[in-house]
């Protein structure tokens, strides 16, 4: 057997990933599909808590923090939503002497 060198085993070992992400990112990418960015977002949010906390948390707590974090996302959600004229009414302004 004819010895391999390195640019033809990385290009073996990446034709080797791309086609075994295209047919698992295929389903992921459906799934993804399937949720809305905020569902997406508190999923990666969620995963963050996990490896910070993970082992403080049981499952009934973590369901708590990610509607919390869905809750969180849907309130800066509408915040962005929001027109430009709801600015608070008093503006502060300092008087110098």
């Amino acid at each position: 057997m004819a010895k391999m060198t390195r640019r033809q085993a990385g290009m073996t070992f990446a034709g080797v990933a791309l086609t075994v992400g295209s047919t698992v990112g295929s389903t992921a990418a459906q799934d993804e599909k399937a949720k809305s960015p905020q569902q997406v977002s508190a999923d990666a949010l969620l995963e963050i808590v996990k490896l910070r906390f993970g082992t403080q948390l049981d499952a009934a707590k973590l369901q708590a923090v990610r509607q919390s974090l869905m809750a969180g996302l849907a309130s800066a959600g509408r915040l962005r939503q929001a027109p430009a004229a709801d600015e608070p009414a008093l503006i502060f302004r300092a008087e110098l002497p």
